[in-house]
This record gives structure tokens, C-alpha cells and sequence, in this order.
């Protein structure tokens, strides 16, 4: 069984994709997901932060959108399940209004129920509840059932918030639907693909494969390794073998023949033993940055096609090469979570005082460098579709309206290297509510490589004044 994914794939939505503004003239289509014809209202239109200034400028606590944008997989686990056995379809879901989502709201899975659900709608093959959500926090949900005894196709209505506790509209804008196949009992296979990326591979590149670079923002010219994660969505295991491999190209190909068997790209590593519904991270070095401000790492599975006719899988991760080499300050993420690292003492700070801000500082580039000037945004937090991702005033290297600031110029890390840093007495804002706080190190642009990304998610999180 051979992986159908030939196109860049992330966050993946239930509903046809929109074509990508950073889309490279020679890079591959936009995906078409089509599993359900409605629009996505919950989909993001994440742009630069620095565009963004005003987006989260005024508290908004009659939130009337859709709170909720969630990310289906479409592989199933396994992705063909076999006759009376089991099977899980995940969920992750975020909270993008500006009000906690309370606890208990339901997901719900039924089986070859094609008509939309109603609010409350019972019958359910398998329903799980979501914890609390502060606002940007994120969920993660498996749903596991069993599939009919027989072989054959197999419908799937999902229904996020199926209760319609969170949105009284959940009905119209949180369910999908699939079609997928039951195999016969026995019927074993191998489907491997490069992982969905989580939240925190998220970097404003919707449609992007779970792949980790060293360095994260490598130098124009300039070498780099990637961690490709490789899934197994069959339901038998992947054996290494003298021509199970893959092979990776710095950036997509002017002439792809991608789908053909023997391609060869610059750097390739063997796969590992992959267990059915595992997934193992494969080390490729040897690779070296095009000349450019963003290019497509393109990762082809079974390159030599000796699983199958054609290769298993051929994804894409976008990336920033910088024009100069340098350091590139970022955040830590947290696991499993949009947000980063950044947090605020007290936790909840009272209206009209003052806080500590600490921030997990990261060089994300290609060379030491100082942290710089590190400021500080306290938005009001509106929610919506622009919400997830950093903010900042004015231009990259020349930013306003900052909160509060702290020059850390003295303060050298190497790249890859991190450390923790605090801003003291930063102004409290004066209303209750939800803000967004946002932190940019190296704010004034030391490093030369600093500037000039086409897309920069800084350090970012949300916190409570009361």
C-alpha cells in the first residue's frame, strides 16, 4: 500500500486547503483535502508578526467565531483497518477565543453515518471530553473504535464538540466527514509516510512534514542535518532492508521526477525498523542550503521503490536559510502546544502592578551571537483566526511599543545553546481579561541574520490579569 501524500502536509484541516500565499514559483501544488465541502472558518491565516500589529489591539469579550480550530488527521491508525479490529483517529484541538472553553466539552466518531449530526446527537462509536482550555492551549484527542466485520468501505462523521457546550454553532462549523476502507482480517500491509507535524513544528509554513533541522535556520550555502520522522500507518512492520531508504534534497527540484523510481537527491540514510503505528526519527546529513531566503527540504520515502511500484511517500518541510550566517534568537516551545516558554510572576497578575516576565531564549541560527534587546507586548488577547503566533509593533529591527525591555547584549550563546532570561517590572495592563504576551530578542537586529525572514514566530504565550 503506498502513501497517496504528495503534497506539503501539517496542520492538516477537514476541508479543502486554500493555496499558500508563500507558495515558491518551483514548488510543489498546494494540497486539495477534500473530505468535507464546507469552508474551514477555524482555519488560521497566520501571517508575519510584524504585519500583525493592531490584530490582538483591543479586548474583544462578546467572542461570537467559532472558539475552536482543530486538526484531523487523515491517516487513520491503522490507516485501513482490518475486518472487527480496532482503530484511532486523533484530533488536536486549540482554543482560539479570548475566554477559557470550559471543561467537558465532547468529541464524537460515528460509523457510516453520512447525514450531519445535531447538537447532543447520541449513538456514538467512540467519545471522549476535552479538558479546560485557556485561551491558545491545545488538546490532544484519541478516539479508538471498532470497525465492521467486513471488508469494505467505510464512512466517518466526526463531531468536535458534538455537545455544543463550547459553540452553539458547533454543529455547522465543527464536523467532517472521511471515507476510508476495512481489509479483510488478514490482509497485513506497510504504509509509511513522514509524520504530521505537531503544534510545535508550527512556524507559520501551514502545510509543512515533521522534520527537525540543525541548525533550524542554517546559512545560505551553508550545511545542515535533518531529523526526518517516519511513520507506519499498516499494520505490519517496516524492515530495513539493502535498498529501504530515503533520500532528501536541500530544496524541491527544478526538474522533478519525484515519482519515478531510483531518484537520488544529494543526501539519503537507510530506514529504520518501524513498528505499525510508530514512528522513528532517521538522521540525514550531509545536506547543504541553497542560496536562498526559503526553501522546500523534500523528503522521498522508498526512493529505490523496494517496498513497491513507486515510492512510498514524498513530502516537504519549509525552511529559512539566512543570507548571512549568524544568530537567529527564538523560544522553546511547549510540548504539544502552539505557545512557548514564556511565563509571567505571578501567574496571574493583578491589573495595574507589575510582573516578572521569564522567557526560554534559543540561538535558532548558524553562529554565536548576543541576545540583544529583549521587549516585551502586552496585547489585549482577541482570538480568532490571526491568533495563533507571535506579535510585535513596527518593523523586525526597528519595533515600537513595547511594554517593557531589557538589553541582554552581554549575554553570548552558542548556536543550539539556551538560557533563561527575566524582565522585571513590566507594567500589569489595567483591565481584567485575557493578553497575549510576546517577547523578541535581539530586537534591534545585532545579528545580521536577524532581519529579513518572509515569515518569524517569536517566543509568545497567553496570560490572565485579574
Amino acid at each position: 500500500m503506498r502513501a497517496a501524500r504528495l503534497a506539503l502536509t501539517a496542520l492538516l484541516v477537514l476541508a479543502a486547503a486554500p493555496a499558500r500565499a508563500d507558495s515558491s514559483p518551483t514548488g510543489p501544488p498546494a494540497p486539495v483535502l477534500s473530505a468535507d465541502p464546507r469552508p474551514a472558518p477555524w482555519l488560521p491565516e497566520l501571517k508575519m508578526a510584524g504585519s500583525m500589529a493592531g490584530a490582538d489591539g483591543g479586548a474583544d469579550l462578546t467572542f461570537s467565531q467559532n472558539p475552536l480550530y482543530w486538526e484531523g488527521s487523515y491517516f487513520f491508525n491503522p490507516v485501513k483497518a482490518q475486518a472487527g479490529k480496532k482503530q484511532t483517529w486523533t484530533v488536536r484541538i486549540t482554543n482560539i477565543s479570548p475566554v477559557e472553553v470550559a471543561r467537558g466539552a465532547r468529541v464524537s466518531l460515528w460509523l457510516n453515518e453520512t447525514a450531519p449530526a445535531a447538537c447532543g446527537a447520541g449513538g456514538a462509536a467512540a467519545e471522549a471530553a476535552l479538558p479546560a482550555l485557556a485561551p491558545l492551549a491545545s488538546a490532544r484527542v484519541e478516539l479508538r473504535y471498532k470497525v465492521p466485520d467486513v471488508a469494505g468501505p467505510l464512512d466517518i462523521r466526526v463531531f468536535v464538540d458534538s455537545g455544543c457546550t463550547a459553540y452553539s454553532r458547533s454543529d455547522a462549523a465543527n464536523q467532517g466527514f472521511f471515507r476510508t476502507t476495512v481489509v479483510p482480517r488478514d490482509e497485513d500491509y506497510v504504509f509509511i509516510t513522514t509524520a504530521l507535524a505537531t503544534p510545535e513544528d508550527f512556524d507559520g509554513f501551514y502545510f509543512t512534514s515533521s522534520a527537525t533541522l540543525t541548525p533550524k535556520y542554517p546559512a545560505a550555502g551553508g550545511p545542515f542535518e535533518a531529523a526526518v520522522q517516519v511513520s507506519n500507518w499498516g499494520t505490519a512492520p517496516l524492515e530495513p532492508g539493502p535498498n529501504v531508504t530515503l533520500t532528501v534534497f536541500p530544496r524541491y527540484p527544478d526538474n522533478p521526477q519525484l515519482t519515478r523510481c531510483g531518484g537520488s537527491g544529494p543526501a539519503a540514510a537507510a530506514l529504520p525498523r518501524v513498528a505499525p503505528g510508530k514512528t522513528k526519527a532517521v538522521r540525514v546529513a550531509g545536506l547543504v542550503a541553497p542560496d536562498e531566503g526559503y526553501a522546500q527540504l523534500t523528503v522521498v520515502l522508498d526512493n529505490l521503490c523496494a517496498l513497491g511500484p513507486s515510492p512510498a511517500s514524498i513530502d516537504w518541510k519549509a525552511y529559512q536559510p539566512t543570507v548571512q550566517p549568524g544568530a537567529v534568537m527564538g523560544g522553546q516551545r511547549v510540548p504539544g502546544q502552539y505557545t512557548y516558554r514564556v511565563t509571567t510572576s505571578p501567574r496571574s497578575p493583578k491589573s495595574n502592578g507589575t510582573m516578572t516576565v521569564k522567557v526560554k531564549v534559543v540561538n535558532e541560527g548558524n553562529a554565536e551571537g548576543a541576545i540583544g534587546v529583549v521587549r516585551v507586548w502586552t496585547p489585549p488577547f482577541r482570538g480568532g483566526r490571526t491568533s495563533i503566533g507571535g506579535y510585535w509593533e513596527g518593523d523586525r529591527c526597528n519595533s515600537t511599543g513595547a511594554a517593557a525591555a531589557a538589553d541582554l547584549s552581554s549575554a553570548i550563546l552558542a548556536p543550539g545553546k539556551a538560557k533563561a532570561v527575566r524582565i522585571r517590572h513590566v507594567p500589569v495592563p489595567a483591565a481584567p481579561g485575557w493578553y497575549k504576551l510576546s517577547v523578541l530578542p535581539d530586537a534591534t537586529c545585532l545579528s545580521p541574520a536577524a532581519g529579513g525572514f518572509r515569515i518569524f514566530t517569536n517566543p509568545y504565550a497567553t496570560f490572565e490579569v485579574v
